[in-house]
């Protein structure tokens, strides 16, 4: 991430229309464009995985996605799983039914320390 601030530092979201920019320059401009380009489809990607998991832990636990999130974070820090890794296996236990035990076991614990004010009124 250094690497990318200090090579593209000096990349500006409006360009002096005035400088005089040689083809070296241009071409340094367009990759770190492209590497900025990147970056934020892939954290839009992430993103979206992880708002489908809150999606399937709100469903299952009557969760506020605030919740859901909480729930996602805990797991992920007590079994060393990286939450975007835990979130693809949730979304996949959501739509397949299917998980490892260890993982529904810590995910049941921690959502019944999460259950939703709501879902203990009905």
């Amino acid at each position: 991430m250094s690497g990318f601030r200090s090579r593209c530092a000096q990349v500006s979201a409006e360009p002096d229309p005035g400088a005089v920019t040689s083809a070296a320059g241009l071409r340094g401009e367009a990759a770190c464009l492209e590497e900025q380009a990147a970056r934020l489809n892939r954290a839009m990607r992430d993103n979206a995985v992880l708002d489908q998991a809150v999606g399937v832990l709100v469903v299952a636990g009557w969760f506020t996605p605030q919740q859901g999130r909480d729930v996602l974070e805990e797991v992920a820090g007590r079994t060393g799983i990286e939450v975007r890794a835990l979130a693809v296996l949730v979304v996949d236990w959501g739509r397949t039914g299917e998980i490892s035990a260890r993982l529904r076991d810590e995910l049941r614990a921690s959502m019944k320390q999460h259950t939703a004010p709501a879902a203990a009124a009905s």
